[in-house]
């Protein structure tokens, strides 16, 4: 057991990735980081990254106490001097950890779930992760109560792994006075989310295909940002053969701005995820007043509450009357829109998350290492 001050922490961010590759979690480890160092500015904070973000680190993480460290062909030397703990918001360490204590993020097992969604390897490599975990970390974090629960049935220890939901600075005022990709306000509906399986867009485009004959508005439009455009060929070629080519835009990753401008112009926002771990998307349009459908499983139903139009994300017909409502019933959007705004409430407070993190890391510098 450790009596001393904590005062050196490693951030283990070999992961991070330039743009939209790693989802949800890089905004979120981003505002988690710029939490903590500004609310310990007498605690140093050491990022080992990779090369390229070490020579250009991102603008949200730019503290006086904190530095960055490139990875190292000598993996037993990358630890910095006297450090005390390691974070790992990523997961599983990537770094040589032994001899202290970690702290890891648990975000899903979507693995267990879908495993059709990955390769032999990515799929032993995410079992091995979880391993990882149970074996080298004093305290887990998990990002949903979903997801604790579903580390629970997988063997993590209930003792070293609690719930922090994410959370989510309140959202600036935009200043876009019309959407970006010339479309017009209040003319599409945005999905936005990188293009990898679970996301589920190929039953979207056919329940949005389906939609379109049964009363959808002819200038509406489907807009679906986010990273993974070694998809978005099969993709395009789905819609083709759904004849809404005109009607889907696949623009890839945007920019932090263009997501804004995007989320205050849309009519409404879906996401008929077909696994989510938490769903930040749901929070950042009901924070900023956005009518959003959504699927009724997994972490979704337990972030969206009741403030979200529910639909069964393996049914089309379901989403396609979804959306039709959406587009048609201004009253429904009024509701969705002022439930929304309420319940992003709780999950606005990124302070409060940071000292969650902040309490987790004395813990277990308090307990010492597994190993």
């Amino acid at each position: 057991m450790n009596g001393a001050a904590l005062e050196r922490i490693w951030v283990d961010l070999l992961p991070l990735q330039a743009g939209g590759v790693n989802g949800g979690a890089k905004p979120f480890i981003l505002e988690l980081l710029a939490q903590l160092t500004a609310r310990h500015p007498d605690v140093q904070f050491c990022c080992s990254v990779q090369r390229e973000l070490a020579a250009c680190p991102p603008n949200e993480l730019r503290a006086a106490n904190l530095r960055y460290q490139a990875v190292s062909r000598r993996p037993w030397k990358m630890r910095p001097r006297s450090t005390q703990l390691l974070f790992c918001p990523f997961g599983p360490p990537s770094v040589p950890s032994r001899g202290l204590p970690v702290v890891s993020v648990f975000y899903d097992l979507q693995v267990l779930a879908y495993p059709n969604f990955f390769s032999p390897a990515e799929r032993r490599q995410r079992l091995r992760h979880l391993r990882q975990l149970q074996q080298s970390a004093q305290r887990i974090a998990a990002i949903s109560e979903f997801s604790r629960q579903e580390g629970l049935r997988q063997g993590l220890d209930r003792q070293r792994l609690r719930t922090i939901p994410i959370q989510i600075p309140p959202p600036t005022a935009n200043t876009a006075n019309q959407p970006p990709l010339h479309l017009t306000s209040g003319g599409y509906l945005l999905y936005p989310a990188n293009l990898w399986p679970h996301k589920n867009h190929e039953l979207l485009f056919t329940a949005f295909a389906m939609a379109c004959a049964q009363g959808l508005p002819p200038d509406l439009k489907l807009v679906c940002t986010g990273d993974g455009l070694h998809r978005r060929e099969s993709l395009q070629q789905l819609c083709q053969g759904l004849q809404i080519t005109e009607r889907v835009l696949l623009p890839g990753y945007v920019s932090p701005n263009a997501l804004q401008a995007l989320y205050t112009h849309g009519l409404a926002v879906v996401f008929p995820s077909l696994y989510e771990g938490f769903g930040m998307p749901v929070i950042e349009a009901m924070a900023r007043r956005i009518p959003v459908c959504c699927s009724n499983t997994t972490a979704l139903s337990e972030v969206a509450g009741d403030a979200a139009l529910p639909v069964d994300p393996r049914h089309p017909q379901q989403i396609a009357t979804a959306l039709v409502r959406l587009a048609t019933d201004a009253a429904l959007r009024q509701q969705l829109m002022n439930r929304g705004l309420q319940q992003a409430q709780q999950f606005l407070q990124p302070s409060a998350m940071a000292d969650a993190y902040w309490r987790l890391f004395e813990e277990a510098h308090r307990a010492g290492p597994l190993r």
